[in-house]
């Protein structure tokens, strides 16, 4: 008997994460440290500095690119960034952040939630969903919708559908104005309203991802 394919993963990670990893995994062949030595180096030669204090020391006197002197000054001070993680430690958290979205007077509403997260899997294998502080991205290439719970009330379906028209359903996030993908939004407040107008408006978003 044939073996069933194995089943999709629930959670991909981010390409928040897998940036900033790379950066990581990068960062000794480009500047001549790892992040942990930097954050030492920094410490004995900018003890008591502040984060931008920092950021000009490692551009004036090593020559590191704005971005990368951000990324390490914030390190060496602590900060919490929420794409500071392995690949394997932001899947396994990616359990607890979507339990937190949907806990307390929220947890109601978290069969719609589940429901409209694999609605976005089956949309294709190559779909992934990545967990967010507030937000549950779907993403193909790029991101094609998203889960959320602005308040105790709905969960809200927001789909990049540029160029298509609002209707009462299909709501206008604001997104097409501020040049955001995410252009339209569904509040469902009941499983029995994700109806065919979620179903097939969720798979044209998928669609013009390809």
């Amino acid at each position: 008997m044939a073996r069933k394919p194995p089943a999709q993963p629930l959670y991909r990670v981010h390409p928040g994460v897998l940036m900033i990893a790379g950066w990581e995994r990068g960062l000794k062949d480009t500047t001549g440290r790892t992040i942990a030595q930097w954050c030492v180096h920094l410490d004995a030669h900018c003890a008591g500095a502040d984060r931008a204090a920092r950021i000009a020391h490692l551009r004036s006197a090593h020559g590191i690119g704005a971005h990368c002197a951000s990324w390490i000054a914030g390190r060496s001070v602590g900060e919490a960034h929420p794409w500071y993680s392995t690949e394997a430690d932001y899947l396994a958290g990616c359990p607890a952040v979507v339990d937190a979205q949907f806990a307390g007077a929220k947890a109601h509403l978290r069969p719609i939630g589940d429901a409209l997260l694999d609605l976005c899997r089956a949309c294709g294998p190559d779909v992934g969903i990545s967990p967010c502080g507030t937000i549950i991205p779907a993403y193909r290439s790029h991101v094609f919708a998203q889960v959320s719970v602005p308040n105790r009330k709905v969960v809200r379906l927001s789909l990049a559908l540029k160029g298509e028209r609002f209707t009462k359903r299909l709501i206008d996030t604001g997104g097409t104005a501020k040049k955001d993908r995410l252009t339209h939004r569904v509040d469902i407040a009941s499983p029995d309203e994700i109806d065919d107008t979620v179903r097939t408006s969720l798979a044209r978003a998928y669609e013009r991802d390809a």
